[in-house]
């Protein structure tokens, strides 16, 4: 295995254990939480052991149950993946490093917090 593909599934279960601490407070019991954020059981869990990435639209139903800022969930599961972009990567490098060098679950998640960016921008300029 290779050190980036563990250090992505590090930062996963690093994530993971943040989501288990939210779904902790807010719900006695797993199974409660799952119905209430519309997921299995079995994914929930998935989500919270670091074993599958929890998609978006189930981190904005949690943020909203949980009463948590959005941005702060996905600042907190995008912030180890910062060190990589502004070190290593020079700017004018970064299309064909994006290309190259990351595992397709990083590309996902870089174009999902790369969209959410856009969101809240363009949201930002509504007022």
């Amino acid at each position: 295995m290779s050190q980036r593909s563990t250090n992505f599934e590090q930062q996963r279960a690093e994530f993971g254990n943040y989501l288990r601490g939210l779904v902790k407070r807010r719900w006695k019991k797993q199974k409660d939480a799952a119905g209430e954020l519309g997921v299995s059981e079995e994914q929930l869990s998935q989500y919270v052991n670091g074993k599958r990435t929890a998609p978006v639209d189930l981190l904005e139903r949690l943020a909203e149950k949980c009463d948590v800022p959005l941005e702060v969930i996905l600042r907190i599961k995008y912030w180890p993946q910062l060190h990589f972009l502004t070190g290593i990567v020079q700017p004018a490098e970064l299309a064909r490093d994006l290309a190259e060098e990351l595992l397709p679950e990083e590309k996902v998640e870089l174009i999902r917090y790369a969209a959410f960016l856009l969101l809240r921008r363009h949201a930002g300029n509504k007022s």
